[in-house]
């Protein structure tokens, strides 16, 4: 394929060219027009020193060219000062792998690709003492950047911090999450602002029957007042000390008007107040840098010509509103005069099951540690692109699980509670696994789960293990495909764009070569499956009458959309599973014609 400049970039000390297709195959995906790309360099010489072209896409347009994942590129990079060979550094080593160096001619080429990564990419060019950074963005080819990439995002990070949610809520007991209308309840907005509600009532309780501790200080009393005289006093006297005239005390020597005393008065600045003024602190910090990383992305989708998403600004909104809530908590009377933090490390019986403080106490435990998500394992600035839809794959089909179980899950083994808060534990090879326990029936949902077989080892992306009481264990595969089908031969084939064919075909070989049990108990546990890809709701519009969705009642293996926002083939799909009877489910599909045949005969033998 032709290669044209892209990118050139020219400083003092160093030249940056980079050359790739413009008219590229990916004029059939979604459009990234409308986004505009980032670009920033920089040099240790100054940005006034540097000349930085960004090439059209054609002569007559004005859209700049851009790069995309999964495309080859070229660099050149051609040093200025004598003796001296470009150093190219980037994150990932393996981006550079292939371009080499010039000695003779002080320069580097060679062909780079950025792979399936896509984001922000940051690279430096070192010529001698000086540098020259590049920082662009990398587009995914198959999804569309302004809206899926960053949706698969934010679902991810939303959709963790609800499961984290609902984790701490049963870890420590809190009341129950109000029951919502929406069918999508498993939101974290909704988790918190049912923790936030509970929060305001325990405070609002606590605030009007305080817990008081009386407080012993020095003051200087009027003499005639103090009818027991402690310690404080009797040294006063024996001391002269105090203030005020010198009165004649019968049997005493002079003593001053007004002498020290100890006095005790009740006080609401106690240890248990002191620790919840602070930890609704760190609650409000937490809150607002979430508002700023919410109200930042809104900055930046409108900026580029994007309507704002309802979501994000309902989250904005939202998250205002609790942020407010918390600002009020801290401005109550119980807190009047308490300015000092709590002991290291306090904990008392009050804080713990007082009335009112009890409850606060959980819900700010959980609070602390829900909104302080700690990651899913991955930088997103700059990630593999079939991994983060991987991931986020795996996080809604838990989400769309616990919604429609309306049971109980056991999130411990994905979800770990540390020092600084939440982590969210799901690495690419690293088997994880969530129970879910419904009315009627158990559910478990693997990640990188294998079996090993006869003709090899089986790893499928997801999987459903459904148990029904005196049925063996049902399993329903799900594996992600990023990677979609355009072209008019598959759409001809299949009536819709979906994954390639061999990715379906996948789903056939796990279901017949997965072996589970030893010896004559060896049995073939899988019954469906189907493939994930990711396409729009507007682009699906033809899947219903597709034959990638015929084949999943047919053959019990198909595909299906899988996008944020177009879920609902998938929700479909497991709620439909989750209603079968055991001897339903465990029809994978079509008749075997020799087992109809044998199943005929052994009927009219008997």
């Amino acid at each position: 394929m032709h290669k044209s400049p892209i990118l050139r970039v020219k400083s003092p000390f160093v030249t940056v060219e980079i050359h790739g297709p413009l008219q590229a195959r990916w004029a059939a995906r979604p459009t990234v027009d409308d986004v505009q790309p980032f670009l920033n360099v920089d040099a240790t010489t100054g940005a006034e020193t540097l000349d930085v072209q960004v090439f059209p896409v054609t002569a007559e347009s004005k859209q700049s060219a851009r790069f995309f994942e999964d495309t080859t590129y070229r660099l050149y990079v051609k040093s200025h000062v004598t003796g001296k060979v470009p150093v190219l550094l980037h994150r990932d080593p393996l981006l550079f792998r292939a371009v080499d160096s010039y000695p003779g001619d002080f320069m580097c080429a060679g062909p780079i690709n950025f792979g399936r990564q896509v984001g922000r990419c940051t690279f430096d060019v070192h010529v001698g003492h000086d540098n020259l950074r590049l920082t662009f963005e990398v587009f995914p080819a198959k999804i569309d950047y302004a809206t899926d990439y960053r949706a698969l995002l934010a679902d991810i990070t939303t959709t963790s911090r609800a499961l984290a949610l609902e984790y701490l809520r049963a870890t420590y007991q809190t009341s129950d999450a109000t029951e919502v209308q929406d069918e999508t309840a498993l939101d974290w907005l909704t988790l918190l602002r049912n923790e936030v509600a509970s929060l305001e009532r325990s405070m609002r309780y606590v605030n009007e029957h305080p817990h008081r501790i009386l407080r012993r200080k020095v003051d200087y009393v009027r003499t005639e007042r103090i009818r027991r005289a402690d310690s404080t006093v009797r040294n006063a006297i024996l001391r002269a000390r105090g203030h005020g005239a010198w009165l004649q005390i019968p049997g005493m020597s002079s003593v001053r008007s007004h002498v020290p005393s100890f006095q005790a008065s009740e006080t609401l600045d106690t240890a248990e107040h002191r620790w919840l003024r602070l930890q609704l602190s760190l609650i409000r910090d937490q809150l607002s840098d979430i508002a700023t990383s919410v109200t930042t992305e809104l900055e930046s989708r409108t900026s580029a010509g994007n309507g704002a998403p309802e979501r994000l600004v309902a989250e904005e909104r939202e998250i205002s509103s609790f942020t407010q809530i918390i600002t009020e908590l801290l401005g109550l009377p119980l807190f009047n005069g308490v300015t000092e933090p709590p002991p290291p490390g306090f904990s008392s019986l009050t804080l713990l099951t007082g009335n009112g403080y009890g409850e606060a106490y959980r819900v700010i435990s959980v609070l602390k540690l829900g909104l302080s998500l700690n990651g899913t394992g991955f930088d997103s600035s700059v990630m593999d692109v079939h991994g983060l839809y991987e991931t986020w794959c795996y996080i809604e089909v838990l989400r769309i699980v616990l919604q429609q179980t309306a049971g109980s899950a056991d999130l411990s083994s994905l979800l770990s509670v540390e020092e600084n808060g939440i982590r969210v534990r799901l690495t690419k090879g690293r088997r994880t696994a969530v129970s879910f326990q419904g009315q009627d029936i158990d559910l478990d949902v693997s990640y990188n789960e294998s079996y090993r077989g006869l003709t090899g080892e089986q790893k499928p992306d997801i999987v459903l293990r459904f148990r029904h009481p005196g049925w063996p264990d049902l399993i329903v595969l799900l594996d992600a495909k990023y990677r979609v089908d355009f072209s008019s031969s598959y759409h001809k084939q299949f009536g819709c764009a979906g994954p390639p064919v061999d990715g379906i075909n996948a789903l056939h070989r796990y279901r017949d070569a997965t072996v589970v049990g030893k010896g004559n108990d060896q049995v073939r546990p899988v019954v469906k499956g189907a493939a994930l890809f990711p396409l729009s709701s507007a682009a699906s519009s033809a899947y219903p009458q597709s034959k990638l969705h015929k084949a999943l009642d047919t053959l019990g293996i198909g595909a299906l959309p899988f996008l944020p926002g177009n879920t609902a083939h998938l929700e479909n799909w497991i709620q439909h599973l989750l209603s079968l009877a055991p001897e339903d489910l465990a029809e994978p599909g079509l008749p075997f014609a020799g087992l109809v045949k044998k199943n005929k005969s052994h009927g009219e033998s008997e």
